[in-house]
């Protein structure tokens, strides 16, 4: 299928119609802590730990270098609202407080359409856990289709629960965009 996603560091910030997306910072680090410390937001993430401590905040070094190149943060209004990963496959969280007004996939499209600008990207993994609805919905209408279902390990739930597994290739979303 070509090269999937992949760690990616951003090279400018991005501007949605409602949303900035850039490099977390250190001083993002405390509205990190508070927003995924809700056990809502981290019960459908596989890598968050719950509760989220200062200690799991490892976003940047002193150095000022990013310790996580694949974690875009999403902001509106400069406030941290939630992220995207691209480290291993598309990940999302939204703060629980700015759930059901798109903001998951205004985040999830642009970071799609930054990925797909690389040439060489022919598709895109991703996948949400059986039950988070909202997930479902943002992957399939970003034209994200099953592959499979898999076990992964949830570390706030401290268990392995049913994943669906899924890909987007880019002449799915190239088709969708035309």
């Amino acid at each position: 299928m070509g090269r999937q996603t992949g760690q990616i560091a951003m090279t400018r910030p991005i501007q949605t119609e409602r949303l900035s997306l850039r490099p977390f910072v250190a001083a993002d680090g405390e509205a990190v802590i508070d927003l995924l410390n809700d056990f809502e937001v981290s019960r459908w993430t596989s890598a968050i730990p719950h509760p989220f401590t200062r200690s799991d905040l490892r976003i940047v070094h002193p150095d000022g270098s990013t310790r996580w190149p694949g974690l875009i943060a999403v902001t509106r209004e400069d406030a941290v609202i939630g992220g995207v990963s691209t480290r291993t496959h598309l990940g999302y969280w939204i703060a629980r407080s700015h759930w059901g007004r798109g903001y998951g996939r205004e985040a999830a499209t642009a970071v799609v359409t930054m990925l797909f600008d690389d040439p060489s990207r022919n598709s895109l993994i991703s996948g949400y856990f059986l039950g988070n609805e909202a997930s479902a919905r943002i992957l399939t209408g970003l034209g994200f289709r099953p592959t499979g279902k898999s076990q992964q390990v949830c570390r706030a739930q401290n268990c392995v629960l049913a994943h669906c597994d899924m890909a987007l290739t880019r002449a799915a979303w190239e088709a969708r965009h035309a």
